[in-house]
Formats: C-alpha cells, structure tokens, sequence
C-alpha cells in the first residue's frame, strides 16, 4: 500500500488541503510546515479551568459563572479559539472527509500539559452523521493522543442514546435540552469501568455536550473527569 501511495504521489502531486502547496509525502505530512506552524498557539491565553472561557486572572483561575453553578467535571483543557486557519483545518476534517488532518491537530494537542488518566474516551457520533461523514472526528484525534500519552482509547465507553439535531443549528437553550439523555454508559463496561477519564471532543461552544457527556460517566461511577478540546466557539 506505502508502494502505491508513492507512486501516485509521484504521478498526482499531494497538496496542502488549507492553501494547496505541494507536499513531498501528505501520508506523512498532512499539512505544508507554514499552514501547521499558523496552526501553534501564538499566546498563552488564560482560561476558566472548567468551561474554558477567556479570563483574566486575579486569585482565581474559575469565572464567575463557573463558581456559581459547577459543571459536572474537573477540569477542561482548550487548545486554542475556534477561529482563522484552526476553524479552517476542523471544517475540511470533518465535512470533507479529510482524516488525515486530525494527526496535525491531535499533534497541537500533545504540546498541552495534560493530567494522567486511565483512560481516552472520544465523545461519539450518532449513527447518521458517522454514515454522512465516515468517521469519527473525536476518535481519530484521541487515538493519535493515546500513542503520546500511553493511554487506552475506549471508543465505545459512551454510546448514543437516541440521535440529536447538530448543535451547531441550535440556539444556546436548545442546546442544552437537546442533548440531554443523549448518552449512556456501555453495559460491556458496567464491572470495569476506568476511574479517571479524558474526554476529547473537537470544538465546544455551550459546553452541552461535553458537560452531558461527563454528567453520564459520573453517574455510571467514573470518579474524575478531564476534557479536552481543539477549539472553543463563542454563541450569539
């Protein structure tokens, strides 16, 4: 297969997927140096440790919001603003089927300092978008992360309940309704479920789904629960 790839690499030249500059080998490199360097966080931003909002720090590393009603985690890990060349890089991943991008980003991720876990559970997709889109984007950044930070990928810990309207054409409040009961615990995982969990997810606007997703594991008996993101939106 390598042999294969090389050869139509030689007779179709690989290009960039963000700007369409040659690439020696995109197996390898999915992304020209420049575009993967635009990608690099530029400022070390300071964030809400539990929503992941933008903060300025005085005493507390927890906004307001977060102080007055918790989310159901311990800690949440934000790469960078989902905007410019990084909001780029996610759309090809997930709507042009463009998995090979995710090893770019899941390689931005492993530059975070990240709490060790038993653990690596990708927030799953509903059978009909994993049909539309022929992946899942969450577990193809969190398996290029397990080889990094020598932890298991459970990709079917949480399971989907029932399918839900893409978050994305919903207003803030109907987020939140629209994904509860969404998940449930695997019942493969009832006698050996891990006590401390990372869930990758790539971009969280309200939070909904990754809060609903922790609320579940909780409920099933994990004891910690850490998520990381690529990116986070801001909702009008």
């Amino acid at each position: 297969m390598w042999k294969v790839w090389r050869f139509l690499a030689l007779i179709l030249p690989l290009s960039c997927p963000l700007c369409g500059e040659n690439l020696p080998d995109r197996r390898r490199f999915p992304l020209c140096r420049e575009c993967f360097e635009s990608l690099r966080r530029k400022d070390a931003t300071a964030r809400c440790i539990l929503c992941g909002v933008r903060i300025t720090l005085t005493r507390s590393t927890v906004c307001l919001s977060c102080m007055k009603d918790p989310p159901p985690l311990e800690s949440i890990h934000v790469y960078a603003d989902f905007s410019g060349t990084l909001r780029e890089a996610i759309r090809l991943m997930k709507f042009s089927r463009n998995r090979m991008i995710s090893r770019s980003l899941a390689e931005l991720l492993s530059d975070l300092s990240l709490p060790p876990v038993e653990a690596i559970v990708p927030v799953p997709l509903g059978k009909g978008r994993l049909a539309e889109r022929g992946f899942c984007q969450s577990y193809q950044i969190a398996r290029h992360l397990s080889r990094r930070f020598h932890a298991p990928v459970i990709d079917d810990l949480l399971v989907r309940s029932r399918e839900t309207a893409p978050q994305s054409l919903l207003p803030r409040k109907e987020r939140i309704r629209n994904v509860r009961g969404a998940f449930r615990l695997n019942s493969r995982y009832e006698r050996e479920i891990p006590l401390t969990v990372l869930l990758v997810d790539d971009v969280m606007t309200t939070g909904a789904t990754i809060y609903e997703s922790a609320r579940t594991l909780k409920k099933a008996g994990v004891r910690t629960v850490h998520a990381l993101v690529l990116a986070r939106a801001d909702i009008s």
